[in-house]
């Protein structure tokens, strides 16, 4: 295991991706440089993760039902709503 602690870190993790998954080579130049994210480790970190992963599936699923709600679950009720 290697920790990605620095912008080189990351940067060299993309290439390797890079260069062993043509999807990644494709997709690094059109979205540019990741951004380096560091966050504090131990529980609180974790538990803060969960709780986020919990709350985004939460509102994933509400969004979903306003959207079948409205009758905007196929490209053409979205396309004509955008529209309308």
């Amino acid at each position: 295991m290697r920790l990605i602690e620095t912008e080189a870190d990351l940067a060299e993790g993309c290439a390797h991706l890079a260069s062993v998954c043509p999807v990644w080579a494709e997709a690094l130049p059109r979205i540019g440089p990741l951004p380096l994210r560091r966050r504090a480790d131990g529980f609180a970190a974790i538990l803060d993760a969960i709780v986020s992963q919990q709350i985004s599936v939460a509102a994933a699923a509400a969004i979903m039902e306003r959207l079948q709600s409205a009758g905007l679950t196929d490209e053409r009720s979205i396309a004509a709503a955008a529209t309308g």
